[in-house]
């Protein structure tokens, strides 16, 4: 009988060493998964942190730093008059009017073929980013949605319904380009 004990025993002990051998394997597996765990969560926290890296470098890389010049009114206080010689240079002429809601920005150019186009610095589609247009050669680009127009089409009504500098009207009285006060209030609403 003693000697069933002992190899009871010593099976008992086999079994602890398996049991322990089971365990370090066990817990081997579940420190493997933990390292997983903090390798992935690190991972997603990267690609998190670059894309709201990059969603900012967006919003602000392209922001409207435009300096616009004061406007001049007419006597009547109706009119916004502009030089046509301040603009013989063919380059976006950028002006602020101070409107009863708000600032209201604008510019003005002449192309190549003598003709004066003026529009809001915003449009429908895009105006709640705040970034307007800016030249580049003979055309308007977009500074929120890249969008580009060929700068003889500014100054026309949005046909298309997607982005477009913000129709604005003038008439010509020999060497100035009058705005009506009353139309560039109609664009306050872009700002």
């Amino acid at each position: 009988m003693g000697h069933k004990k002992k190899g009871n025993g010593h099976k008992q002990k086999k079994n602890n060493g398996n049991r322990s051998k089971k365990t370090n394997e066990d817990r081997l597996k579940n420190e493997k998964k933990v390292d997983t765990k903090i390798i992935v969560g690190v991972i997603i926290a990267a690609i998190v942190l670059v894309a709201i890296g990059a969603f900012v470098y967006y919003q602000y890389s392209s922001q409207n730093d435009t300096e616009y010049e004061d406007t001049v009114i007419d006597e009547t206080g109706d009119n916004v008059i502009i030089n046509m010689a301040e603009l013989e240079d063919g380059e976006f002429h950028y002006y602020e009017y101070e409107g009863k809601s708000s600032t209201i920005k604008f510019f003005a150019l002449i192309d190549d073929e003598g003709e004066v186009h003026t529009a809001f610095d915003a449009c429908e589609v895009c105006y709640h980013a705040k970034k307007g247009y800016e030249q580049s050669g003979d055309e308007a680009r977009c500074r929120n949605c890249g969008q580009k127009f060929s700068v003889k089409g500014i100054g026309t009504e949005n046909k298309g319904g997607g982005c477009w500098p913000g129709y604005l009207p003038h008439t010509i009285d020999g060497s100035r380009i009058i705005i009506k006060t009353e139309d560039l209030e109609t664009g306050s609403h872009f700002f």
